[in-house]
């Protein structure tokens, strides 16, 4: 019976989601002739439109926790665990006036409407995982756009998303470049969960009544000689103890 309830939400939600990308493509181009940043605040319209109006189809909640030392319009280096695509417009809706960048894998530069074009022309970086250097090179060129720009990057040290929930250790290496490469931008720790729940079936179906969470913290400044390394574990930390404390309850 539970899947039967999750089929019967989860058609009009996919229908609602493949409209919203028909729709939203012409806005995403015509932001194009107005640079990078404004297509990265049509994205970030985008995904609250989906987090507000086309996820509670599906019965999905919504919990965003944000500190209030979070400012409006500042650029920040995001650091975040990973779970699945569908936790991307909590950030686009915590995050909206910081409009944040994303670094993804080549492959999503095609094949996906509206997406592919987002990722191609927003404040964004394709990589090729297979291609290390290649890969640290075109994330510090994006920390250094960012800091001339304005814009926020996010960023998953797991590497990979985590399809069981739990939470991976935060390879360094990437981070490090963008940090280097932004010296300028704080660093805000991000705890995500629930997105592995929802798309433990690849959408089909969505289980109906997922719960979305989402914890912004604090800024953490930066400083001359700071210790990088620390703060890449202080944001898994952060992490962490959220993923934690949100499981207690539930439980």
């Amino acid at each position: 019976m539970r899947r039967v309830i999750d089929w019967l939400f989860t058609i009009p939600f996919l229908v609602l989601l493949v409209l919203s990308l028909v729709v939203f493509d012409p806005v995403f181009r015509i932001a194009r002739l107005f640079g990078v940043k404004s297509v990265g605040y049509v994205a970030s319209a985008y995904m609250t439109f989906l987090l507000r109006l086309v996820f509670p189809v599906n019965g999905t909640r919504t919990t965003i926790e944000k500190s209030d030392r979070v400012s409006n319009s500042t650029p920040y280096i995001i650091i975040s665990n990973h779970q699945s695509l569908y936790e991307f417009p909590l950030f686009g809706t915590g995050l909206f006036s910081n409009v944040p960048g994303f670094i993804s894998k080549a492959e999503n530069g095609k094949w996906y409407p509206t997406v592919s074009f987002y990722l191609r022309n927003g404040p964004n970086a394709l990589i090729d995982r297979k291609d290390r250097s290649g890969s640290i090179r075109r994330i510090a060129e994006l920390g250094r756009r960012a800091q001339e720009l304005g814009h926020s990057v996010l960023i998953y040290p797991e590497g990979t998303r985590a399809r069981d929930g739990r939470l991976k250790p935060y390879k360094t290496a990437g981070t490090l470049a963008l940090m280097e490469a932004a010296p300028d931008l704080a660093v805000v720790p991000v705890a995500v969960d629930g997105g592995w729940i929802a798309m433990r079936h690849n959408f089909l179906p969505v289980p109906f009544g997922t719960r979305l969470r989402m914890r912004i913290g604090e800024p953490i400044p930066r400083t001359e000689g700071e210790d990088r390394e620390a703060i890449i574990q202080e944001a898994r930390r952060f992490a962490d103890q959220a993923l934690t404390e949100w499981r207690g309850i539930e439980a």
